[in-house]
């Protein structure tokens, strides 16, 4: 099994780590960790902080950043993000 070393940026999240939503799930889902509500107009985008950083040792592993497919489709909105990584040569970045 393959470690991933985790930093928590925002103490909320210590009580609501990111999780698997269901048995099948794909991945974990990651929560914004924002002081007030945000609303963005059509077209618009703004970055949104997970609280959470991490780093990947190992150069075969990356991680992916994706919008929830159920709730693009249940909101008839998207993230403004198609896909985002994290690889081991990209970090810092």
């Amino acid at each position: 099994m393959k470690t991933l070393d985790v930093k928590i940026l925002d103490p909320r999240l210590r009580e609501a780590l990111p999780q698997y939503s269901t048995d099948g799930a794909a991945g974990l889902d990651l929560r914004a960790c924002i002081q007030s509500p945000l609303t963005l107009a059509p077209g618009a985008a703004d970055l949104v902080p997970s609280g959470i950083a991490i780093h990947l040792a190992d150069p075969g592993l990356a991680a992916v950043v994706l919008p929830r497919s159920g709730l693009v489709t249940n909101t008839a909105s998207s993230s403004g993000i198609s896909w985002a990584s994290s690889t081991p040569t990209t970090r810092g970045r």
